[in-house]
């Protein structure tokens, strides 16, 4: 039998709080006949708030721009450094040419959302 109940959650962006609703199914109809497995899921539409609209609609892809070893035009990698130095003689750091690739050491850089310019009250 399905039922629902209600929770509160608080959005972690904004600190707004929602109620959601909650849906169980046992598995058996009102006549106690089985008919299915236990289910659960939750029916949330999100927060409005600015931030809360964007979960899930936007996608960050991966490349040199926002990896976390990318340095004003340059890669940092150990890894990567030491796989290009076993062929050719280079320094501490190589010259990325298209910022738009990216290489199997990528690791997304935290401080591009910095750039948002997020207000804290």
């Amino acid at each position: 039998m399905e039922r629902k109940h209600y929770e509160k959650r608080r959005c972690i962006f904004c600190g707004q709080e929602r109620t959601i609703t909650i849906i169980e199914d046992d598995g058996y109809d009102y006549l106690g006949h089985h008919r299915g497995t236990l289910e659960r899921y939750e029916d949330d539409d999100g927060c409005n708030c600015s931030l809360g609209r964007l979960v899930g609609k936007v996608e960050i892809v991966p490349m040199c721009l926002n990896c976390a070893f990318y340095d004003s035009g340059y890669c940092t990698n150990r890894k990567k450094i030491e796989t290009i130095s076993d062929m050719f003689a280079i320094g501490d750091k190589v010259r990325v040419k298209k910022t738009e690739h990216k290489c199997e050491e990528y690791q997304l850089n935290m401080n591009i959302f910095k750039k948002l310019n997020v207000r804290l009250r």
